[in-house]
């Protein structure tokens, strides 16, 4: 629940709640889906260190309904790790070995509140698995979009995500990841060019400043590019660039492609891969 989804979102350090302007909004600030013109479609792939997997899959659209305009969408999160080696001492060979992961399914809502904010709510139920041990939570994410289009000031939002019970692994409890994260959208240049300060305050961290860039430049009608880059003060490794994110973006009239490389320095690099599909 801590995994950025989203290789655009990524390669930005994550700071994304102040824009929020795709379906992974749901992950990062729900009040973001309302900006969801028809409907889209993404799914992303993450290959960790250590033979571990991070699956995303997300769907949003408009809710055609009278009043307010409303939307909803909907989000599944998968993480996995298998062939993790089982030992009761020191040995060379393990005894065995056993299989590891987390699942997250969100259904989230957003409507507009009063003119230019808009509001989101998510609530979902997460699973946790080690060996033949499992647990069980549910959680609820809140978000809130502002866009005062005044200046170059494109949106400011916040988000408050993990809202919710422990998970409990027989007779030990571990609490939800609450946090608190909230940023800007900064825009020039005809919007091409996309500053994203950010923040993010962890229950059970220190919290961390953050920024993000990304320019959009135009190849011909239909086809678009994206350069990214961020750094964030969280100490997500040890030693090496553990602090930067690097990536780029491709978009075809409907769909679009988006790579990330975010290294966790003595532990490794990730490298991200993510689709969305506009219908």
């Amino acid at each position: 629940m801590k995994i950025h989804p989203g290789a655009r979102q990524a390669a930005l350090v994550g700071s994304f709640e102040g824009l929020a302007d795709d379906v992974y909004a749901l992950y990062y600030n729900p009040a973001g889906i309302l900006g969801i013109r028809d409907g889209e479609f993404a799914a992303n792939h993450t290959q960790y260190f250590q033979s571990i997997n991070f699956d995303y899959l997300a769907a949003a659209m408009p809710l055609k309904a009278g009043g307010a305009k409303q939307a909803m969408g909907l989000s599944i999160t998968s993480l996995s790790v298998e062939k993790i080696e089982k030992r009761s001492g020191d040995t060379d060979t393990p005894e065995s070995t056993f299989s590891a992961g987390d699942a997250a399914y969100q259904v989230s809502y957003a409507r507009e509140a009063l003119p230019r904010l808009d509001v989101g709510i998510s609530a979902k139920y997460i699973s946790s698995r080690i060996e033949s041990f499992s647990a069980e939570a549910f959680a609820a994410d809140v978000g809130v979009l502002w866009k005062p289009e005044y200046q170059h000031i494109a949106g400011v939002g916040l988000t408050v995500r993990n809202a919710g019970g422990e998970m409990k692994f027989k007779e030990v409890s571990d609490p939800l990841p609450l946090s608190v994260t909230g940023g800007l959208a900064l825009q020039w240049f005809d919007k091409k060019l996309t500053l994203l300060p950010g923040f993010y305050a962890p229950r059970d961290n220190d919290p961390a400043l953050s920024l993000g860039a990304e320019w959009k430049q135009p190849i011909t009608p239909g086809l678009d590019t994206a350069l990214r880059a961020g750094y964030t003060t969280w100490e997500r490794g040890t030693g090496g660039t553990r602090s930067l994110g690097i990536g780029f973006g491709l978009n075809f009239r409907q769909f679009g492609f988006d790579f990330g490389w975010i290294p966790y320095g003595d532990l490794g690099n990730t490298f991200r891969y993510s689709i969305l599909a506009r219908f």
